[in-house]
């Protein structure tokens, strides 16, 4: 088995956040989002990474860092004048460029799954395709995502693409497992022009294929939005961490991170990200990310990414 990366997207509803940085690549605590989600794969599996044409440097650099134990390549999506190729053409232009013909888990750049890949193999049953599912608390947010109404022996019964009015709180999460049996049909859907990793769940289920369910458990992160990064952080900070916060003057609410090399006191902190080296006294933050390096004093700061050259809005275009 291989595990392809979709990698491609270039997070603008992130910005200024990936404004000179991919959406994969944005820290997440003290690594990037992708290197979590490549420490989540068995390390005997291949691993490719598809990325936009243009974005490929920042990537290669990352690749660079990696323990040398991991096999993990880049595939740079073909040059297109009508724009991005989107996830399925870039997908099989990847299958067919490569050669590969072995079984496949599609992973998405910038979901953290909540779940062992040994736990979403666990069930497998033959050969057929599977799909990791997550339940959403609030039906009304399923309409950004692939929603999955789920039939008997926990298959796919009917699938939609970000539909204005929900059917099920059941989303799909973008892992998805394809037999090698079914790589010849990557192409064919390719061509036909779906936009999103869901629309090749679509394709497939058109063909008549039958889709196994694994319902996830825990929470799972699509991180899309600032919101959705900042709530990627809420586990990272430790509870030893959180005391040693709250002991030096500090007030936490919400989603916070503390980089364990950043010193922050007497500051009050609401859903904020404060990356390495950073220094934070005497401020309050809210809704802000501030950069590596960063000096905040005495100062109240809102919705901003907070760089050493300047600060920058999370609400403009």
């Amino acid at each position: 088995m291989q595990v392809l990366v979709l990698a491609g997207g270039r997070g603008v509803r992130l910005r200024p956040l990936t404004s000179d940085c991919p959406k994969p690549l944005l820290a997440l605590g003290d690594r990037p989002i992708l290197t979590h989600i490549v420490a989540g794969t068995p390390g005997e599996l291949l691993i490719t990474v598809i990325v936009a044409p243009g974005l490929e440097e920042p990537f290669r650099r990352w690749q660079s860092g990696l323990a040398e134990r991991r096999r993990v390549r880049l595939y740079v999506e073909p040059y297109s004048a009508d724009g991005p190729l989107g996830p399925v053409r870039a997908l099989a232009a990847c299958v067919d460029e490569l050669e590969i013909d072995d079984d496949l888990l599609i992973l998405m750049g910038d979901s953290l799954l909540p779940f062992a890949l040994q736990d979403f193999f666990a069930g497998a049953a033959g050969d057929l395709l599977r799909l990791a599912a997550y339940r959403l608390p609030d039906l009304d947010r399923a309409s950004r995502f692939g929603v999955i109404e789920i039939g008997p022996g926990e298959m796919v019964e009917r699938f939609e693409e970000k539909p204005a009015r929900p059917r099920s709180p059941w989303v799909f999460t973008g892992c998805l497992y394809i037999p090698r049996r079914l790589i010849s049909a990557l192409p064919r859907a390719g061509c036909d022009g779906p936009a999103n990793a869901g629309d090749l769940v679509a394709e497939y289920l058109r063909q008549g294929e039958r889709i196994q369910v694994f319902r996830t458990a825990g929470d799972w992160h699509d991180i899309g939005t600032f919101e959705s990064y900042l709530e990627a952080h809420r586990s990272l900070l430790t509870d030893g961490r959180r005391q040693l916060l709250a002991a030096q003057g500090n007030r936490l609410r919400g989603a916070v991170y503390v980089h364990s090399s950043a010193q922050v006191a007497g500051s009050v902190l609401q859903d904020c990200v404060v990356m390495a080296n950073a220094r934070v006294l005497d401020a309050e933050l809210i809704d802000c990310v501030v950069q590596p390096g960063t000096v905040v004093v005495g100062r109240t700061v809102r919705q901003r990414l907070v760089t050493a050259r300047g600060e920058l809005s999370f609400t403009e275009d």
